[in-house]
């Protein structure tokens, strides 16, 4: 309901007001099972003191319906009823004998007498309640010799009531009783219809012969039904309460010394009509969204309840509460709360009303959800709402929540994001738990953080620019969730790498490992990254764009680097594609802009090795440098690898790294070298570019040519080594003292054989003259002397 207006007009004393009903534009929504088209309007005038009795306060009202002409409903009057009524008892003095008739009257000036209230007293004794009448008169049987007086009240239909009446007495004498013997008992009244809560007085008197009242020497008895209840006795009547509906039977027994007499009397009690109703129920302060049951009752005007009566029901106000009811009519309703504010619930029948005012709150915090999901991935972000909810699951609307999290961090970064939601978001894989409090009603909600699923590849190095053929920094490639995230991967992720250049090749490591111009490499299962290594096989600079696709729908990630000259500040190793094979600048090596190319597989340059050397298969190499050139004086190293397979099970220590010289005619001996024998390569210092290649000394087919050198062996000069060269195949080296023991066996796998100057038992021999005897499968034979000077 909306839109109320009221105007006063103090002129000619009238109120006048308008109420619009909803909030729709044409009035009225359509109706319901719900009543949601009803509308009605309830209010309470109260008087002033100044109004006199007997003013008229008249009620009308104009009901439009849409556009159509108001309706006038029936004129409603009341009038101000402020003047008790008046009244008096009434005896006929004409009559005789001890049942006689009490009658009264009443007068009201301005309303109208709804009932009276008659008292009777014996002896001038206190006086009793004799019954609540509407009538104007009922039989009354006294006893002879006794005196009785009677009064009388009346009340209005406004609830004004009269002062006590006059009394007015009637004695009975002695001369009007009756004598002889009794013949019968009867009742007065012998029947009657009364209301449940309705008293009357039942009078009982025994009769002779000829019907006259004995009135001593008689005692008498009562049976009364449980639908009447006695509220009262003299010695020959009794005052009974309507106390169920139904025909009750009462008999009464009169005894003498003679006789002994039964007499029975047939009275009817109803419901009665409704007089008033009242509402029983609580809470009457409800929360919204609450429902509680309300009972009604019916009250007759005795103040007995109507049992079993049903009501119409209505909420006066709709935006309070709603009724709920087994049928159309019901004895009792159920309210539910709807909005904050205040109400009457009523109940109706036969034109009468009871009300029972309702409050209804928001009521406090019972319960408390948190909503948002209990699952996040790494790095998701989240968010939380914490609502209130009265006992009655009703939303509290604009509650202001704290809140906390448990762990954070590490677990998630937490941000209180208004007064009823939270925002998180996940940084560490785990169990945590947000707890929502609003009026110190907590809700906890558990939350697990997950890695997630891998969607796609991301390349965390940034862009770089490397020189040509220079090994880049490593390119890390990490598995990343969908809120860019690192995480684990539960299986193997095949990566394939790619570049737009054929140019680029790419490697698991930067050094002893092959380079391919298109990788396929993995992040194993558990691991969240994996790094790769590229290098420009080419002299023009370019800028190249590397592209990482992995196996599944994983979204492919990219990696820039441009590729400049070599400087005259260049550091560090350019790899050729066996990853091996290795030029190292050291800065100003280089005099300006330069290239260095590494073939690993070139053509033979036609130059033989040297006499009693041989080249080892897979060990030439071209290196040119294109551009500026080496600077004067400069000098880089060139690494030559080598397999076991390659040596064909010679002495490593006879490996020799050799350059082709400038004239391209001979090969000449790099003397400045390192072998690494755990990485199988052999580095030497070089001044220029050109072909390199591993040698190692061949196998002669006599042993006419065999040289043992130094010879003498001077151990503090040559150490603890002499050197047999041009040696056969299979060949068997003895060494003899002067006296023709046998110090030393060296059995040869190689063109050149070293003794350390030791015996068979490793110790060191003696200076001296020795004689070494060398022969063959081939029985050929060589026999000389050694000397050893220490």
């Amino acid at each position: 309901m909306s839109g109320l207006k009221v105007w006063w007009h103090p002129s000619v004393g009238t109120i006048t007001w308008e109420i619009d009903f909803g909030d729709y534009e044409f009035g009225l929504p359509p109706n319901d099972d719900t009543d949601a088209g009803s509308g009605w309007v309830s209010f309470k005038v109260s008087t002033i003191g100044t109004l006199s009795s007997g003013t008229e306060i008249i009620n009308d009202a104009l009901i439009t319906f849409d556009y159509n002409v108001p309706i006038k409903t029936p004129v409603v009057k009341h009038v101000v009823d402020g003047t008790a009524p008046t009244t008096q008892i009434i005896l006929d003095p004409y009559q005789v004998g001890s049942t006689f008739t009490v009658g009264w009257s009443g007068n009201d000036t301005v309303g109208k007498i709804a009932g009276y209230e008659i008292y009777s007293a014996q002896d001038n004794g206190t006086p009793t309640l004799l019954g609540n009448f509407v009538e104007n008169s009922s039989i009354y049987v006294g006893i002879v010799g006794h005196t009785y007086t009677f009064y009388c009240k009346a009340m209005d239909m406004a609830g004004n009531v009269s002062s006590t009446s006059t009394a007015a007495t009637r004695v009975l004498s002695v001369a009007e009783a009756g004598a002889g013997t009794m013949t019968q008992v009867i009742i007065n009244p012998a029947s009657n219809s009364i209301e449940l809560g309705e008293t009357m007085r039942l009078t009982a008197c025994g009769l002779n012969e000829n019907g006259e009242a004995l009135m001593v020497g008689i005692s008498y008895s009562w049976n009364v039904p449980g639908g009447l209840s006695i509220i009262g006795s003299t010695t020959n009547s009794i005052t009974v309460k309507g106390a169920g509906v139904g025909t009750q039977c009462v008999s009464v027994t009169a005894v003498t010394n003679a006789a002994s007499k039964t007499s029975n009397g047939t009275y009817t009690v109803s419901a009665g009509v409704i007089d008033s109703i009242t509402i029983a129920g609580t809470p009457t302060s409800m929360e919204l969204n609450q429902q509680a049951l309300f009972v009604g009752h019916a009250w007759n005007r005795f103040g007995a309840e109507i049992t079993g009566q049903t009501f119409d029901w209505k909420v006066m106000d709709t935006v309070v509460g709603s009724i709920t009811l087994a049928g159309t009519t019901s004895t009792s309703a159920t309210v539910t709360a709807k909005i904050v504010g205040s109400g009457y619930l009523v109940a109706t029948a036969n034109e009468k009303q009871g009300s029972l005012q309702i409050s209804v709150s928001a009521g406090s915090v019972a319960t408390v959800t948190v909503d948002g999901p209990t699952t996040l991935q790494l790095g998701q972000t989240a968010v939380f709402t914490a609502k209130a909810y009265n006992q009655s699951g009703h939303e509290l609307l604009d509650k202001i929540a704290t809140w906390e999290v448990s762990p954070a961090p590490p677990l998630c970064n937490f941000t209180p994001s208004s007064i009823s939601s939270a925002i998180l978001m996940a940084q560490a894989p785990g169990i945590g738990t947000l707890t929502g409090n609003i009026e110190e009603i907590r809700k906890a909600c558990a939350i697990t953080i997950i890695e997630g699923t891998v969607t796609q590849l991301s390349i965390t190095t940034g862009s770089q620019t490397m020189p040509a053929g220079m090994v880049s920094s490593a390119i890390v490639i990490e598995a990343q969730n969908s809120n860019d995230v690192t995480v684990s991967t539960p299986a193997t992720i095949t990566l394939t790498v790619t570049s737009d250049s054929s140019l680029s090749r790419f490697s698991q490591s930067a050094s002893e490992a092959e380079w391919t111009g298109t990788g396929t490499f993995v992040i194993p299962a558990g691991a969240n990254s994996t790094s790769i290594f590229h290098k420009y096989n080419g002299t023009a600079t370019a800028a190249i764009t590397i592209t990482v696709n992995a196996n599944g729908s994983i979204t492919a990630a990219t990696h820039n680097i441009t590729i400049t000259a070599l400087g005259t500040s260049t550091v560090g190793n350019i790899v050729a594609d066996d990853g091996k094979t290795m030029v190292t600048l050291k800065a100003n090596d280089l005099s300006g802009a330069s290239f260095i190319e590494i073939n690993t597989s070139p053509t033979q340059p036609g130059v033989n090795a040297p006499n009693g050397l041989v080249m080892v298969p897979s060990t030439l190499r071209e290196i040119r440098l294109s551009g500026a050139g080496l600077n004067a004086g400069a000098t880089v190293t060139v690494t030559i690898p080598y397999t076991e397979a390659n040596i064909g099970g010679n002495d490593e220590n006879n490996l020799q790294l050799y350059q082709l010289g400038s004239g391209s005619t001979t090969w000449s001996m790099v003397t400045n070298i390192n072998r690494d024998q755990t990485s199988n390569t052999i580095a030497g210092v070089v001044h220029i570019f050109s072909h390199f290649v591993l040698m190692l000394p061949t196998w002669k087919q006599t042993l006419n040519e065999v040289i043992v050198y130094p010879n003498p062996c001077i151990t503090d000069k040559h150490g603890y080594q002499m050197h047999f060269t041009n040696l056969t195949q299979n060949a068997v080296i003895k060494i003899f003292n002067i006296a023709g023991e046998l110090v030393k066996e060296i059995r040869s796998n190689n063109p050149l054989e070293i003794w350390k100057i030791d015996n068979d038992d490793g110790e060191r021999v003696a200076s001296g003259i020795y004689i070494y005897l060398i022969t063959d499968t081939a029985n050929n034979k060589k026999i000389g002397k050694l000397a050893v000077i220490k």
